[in-house]
């Protein structure tokens, strides 16, 4: 039973050398941090993206803006969901121009997520206000007074919350991974390993 054990041991590390082998660190750890950058830009619309900080405009349970609110927060979310399997892809694949263009795509993707997230962090409150004027503040409705003048007031009345802030240093992970991979691939040549 110690020996299949140790057999079993041994083959996972055998598994792991030779992943590493092939990839080297820079290209595991840039697979990793795309593969977490985009499940945490995922899990990061969980949080909500904005807080109102005016109780009289608690249009939402607790004040809490979710990211899905707004059109941002939905592509962040799409992006996020397609960047982390390309990040496991990118731990697995062989053929090096294939890992060479999955890093590509995590690179683009990373900075297209991270200039989203920046963006709505900049203008929360005008991104929070577009949502809320266009769903509700639409004029013949009961309330319709109530909501116009939300409207006017809200830009100045909600703050970034952590989801925010999450997906914005998830997105950079996803850069930062996107790169290393990139250039793992690139270098692999020289370690001896063919793709």
């Amino acid at each position: 039973m110690a020996v299949g054990e140790r057999e079993s041991g041994s083959g996972v590390a055998n598994g792991v050398g030779r992943l590493l082998k092939g990839r080297g660190f820079l290209g595991v750890a840039g697979a990793v941090l795309v593969t977490l950058g985009g499940a945490l830009v995922v899990g990061s619309t969980a949080l909500g993206w904005g807080q109102v900080t005016n109780p009289g405009l608690h249009f939402s349970p607790r004040g809490v803006i979710s990211s899905l609110y707004l059109v941002e927060g939905r592509i962040a979310f799409f992006l996020g969901l397609a960047l982390a399997p390309i990040g496991t892809a990118l731990l697995f694949a062989e053929d090096r121009s294939l890992r060479r263009a999955l890093a590509l795509v995590a690179v683009v993707g990373g900075l297209v997520l991270t200039g989203l997230c920046g963006y709505t962090l900049l203008n929360i409150g005008e991104r929070t206000a577009a949502f809320f004027c266009g769903e509700f503040g639409k004029p013949g409705q009961p309330g319709d007074q109530f909501f116009q003048q939300a409207c006017k007031t809200i830009a100045n009345e909600v703050d970034a919350r952590v989801g925010l802030y999450l997906a914005l240093e998830a997105s950079i992970a996803t850069v930062v991974g996107g790169l290393f991979s990139l250039r793992a691939a690139h270098h692999s040549d020289g370690g001896g390993h063919k793709g």
